[in-house]
């Protein structure tokens, strides 16, 4: 058809949706003939306005209406959200929702999507550098790809910008990271004077240029991020919004105490509204969803080892030597390349069973596992510091489960007394497998 007639497109698919109205298939084409049609985006908020109000359970007019928001009423900050006077206001919207059918997952979801940060700016967060050996660690504030898609790093020392300097992310298994590392082994001095280093970063969105000083007594110095981790500021009127919305999820969790959205959405406004003021109450209503909702309970524990770890680095205990994340309950470890300059972890009775996320621990020398319940030592491959280990009582039967560490060429000392590896394998057998040990505690 030469000339498709997009009013009449476009009024075929309201007929449809007035019979189906959660129909994906018919919410998909009525938005490429609403692109066609030159409909503007204030018309089709307002129509998604008109499906919420006749049937609060439509996902589809939910999730549209996510995405209308930040193109009618953007927020002058750049963040790709939607001004947040426009925000505050949908809060009462979708709490009519959720009053009229505590159990419809789809005001939930919209009230999550409320709650969230928008995109986070590319920036550099942390700048690490260390003579022993000689490299830069750069933490980004988000994953990219260095050296494509516009995002460059350049590096300077004593104001000469290196050339042919190359960047490696700490999870080689990817392309895209937010820790990268780069060798200096020919420009960095033992014993001179004080040396600047200055990493660039070059991005579509900005340049940043952070500096890091190397006294003449120094091995090491890094230049961190003042900003806080996980507690956003916010205005008065956003707090009172959200400290309003708790309490009216904990009006209906009075009268459904067994509904896991309003207890996960409770969570998720006490994050979002102070985490360390409400961590308590966090792990008790965690606690309390892995009753109501026991299918999940192992996301719920994930969340849990989350929330945790983020409270440690909101109190910036990863600026330290030496961090404790022991006794914990950790089921599993997030932000680990926020502690890729520390040299002593002790994760030692928690109940992990993977390490994949280790692997950006690029300073770690001394690392201690024991008592949970590891069955590889898939994740420690690399870790080009790592001198001592100990992984005492875990659950590592085979020696394939052992293989990665013999690519961890300082390590020198390693514990695995409790592991059932250790009944089938005597020293000399574990040791061919590890070869650059010193000692072996079996």
């Amino acid at each position: 058809m030469p000339t498709p007639d997009w009013k009449t497109e476009l009024q075929l698919c309201n007929k449809f949706l007035e019979y189906d109205e959660r129909n994906f298939h018919c919410w998909d084409y009525r938005r490429f003939v609403v692109k066609q049609s030159g409909v503007s985006a204030e018309e089709e908020l307002e129509f998604t306005s008109d499906k919420i109000s006749s049937n609060f359970s439509n996902y589809s007019s939910w999730y549209y209406r996510s995405k209308l928001l930040p193109v009618v009423h953007p927020s002058p900050d750049g963040s790709g959200r939607a001004a947040e006077d426009v925000l505050l206001k949908e809060f009462q919207l979708v709490q009519n929702a959720f009053f009229t059918d505590p159990n419809d997952q789809s005001a939930w979801f919209y009230h999550r999507w409320l709650l969230g940060k928008g995109e986070q700016k590319l920036e550099v967060d942390c700048l690490y550098v260390s003579l022993d050996p000689p490299k830069i660690i750069v933490r980004l504030t988000k994953p990219v790809k260095v050296g494509s898609n516009g995002v460059a790093l350049s590096v300077s020392v004593q104001g000469k910008q290196l050339s042919n300097v190359h960047w490696q992310n700490s999870a080689s298994s990817s392309l895209y990271g937010s820790l990268w590392e780069c060798s200096l082994q020919d420009h960095l001095v033992h014993g001179s004077d004080c040396q600047d280093i200055a990493v660039e970063l070059n991005s579509s969105e900005h340049t940043q240029l952070v500096t890091c000083a190397l006294g003449a007594d120094q091995s090491e110095a890094k230049a961190v991020s003042s900003s806080s981790f996980c507690c956003s500021e916010m205005t008065a009127a956003k707090t009172e919004t959200l400290t309003n919305e708790l309490e009216s999820c904990k009006q209906l969790e009075e009268l459904e105490p067994n509904n896991k959205w309003a207890l996960l959405t409770i969570v998720l406004l006490m994050r979002a509204i102070d985490p360390l003021r409400y961590q308590d109450d966090t792990s008790r209503y965690i606690e309390k969803l892995q009753d109501v909702d026991s299918v999940r309970r192992n996301y719920y524990r994930d969340l849990e080892s989350k929330y945790k770890i983020e409270n440690l680095l909101e109190r910036r205990l990863h600026y330290e030597n030496c961090v404790e994340l022991n006794g914990i309950a950790l089921t599993a470890l997030y932000y680990m390349e926020y502690l890729a300059t520390v040299s002593e972890i002790d994760f030692s009775s928690n109940k992990l069973s993977s390490l994949g996320q280790c692997c950006h621990l690029r300073c770690v020398k001394c690392l201690v596992l024991d008592d949970n319940v590891i069955v590889s030592c898939d994740g420690l491959q690399g870790l080009p510091l790592l001198e001592d280990l100990s992984l005492r009582n875990n659950n590592i039967s085979t020696i394939e489960g052992l293989q990665p560490l013999n690519a961890c060429a300082q390590l020198r000392k390693l514990a695995i007394n409790g592991n059932p590896v250790t009944q089938t394998h005597d020293c000399e057998q574990l040791k061919l497998v590890i070869p650059q040990l010193s000692y072996l505690s079996h």
